[in-house]
């Protein structure tokens, strides 16, 4: 599992690593790994953040 903290949802910082996580989502899949951000946003937030960015589940 990678587990990664990020201060909030849609910021430019936090967005590019999740897209990297994202595009790189094949590779840890081979190896069975997962991916799970977590920040202080609402799940809404979290939602919204997921859908905008075509992020996998979980993330």
């Amino acid at each position: 599992m990678v587990l990664y903290f990020y201060p909030k949802d849609g910021t430019p910082g936090c967005t590019q690593e999740a897209k990297e996580f994202r595009d790189l989502g094949e590779k840890f899949e081979e190896e069975d790994v997962v991916i799970l951000g977590v920040s202080k946003d609402s799940v809404e937030s979290h939602r919204k953040f997921k859908e905008k960015n075509r992020l996998p589940s979980p993330f």
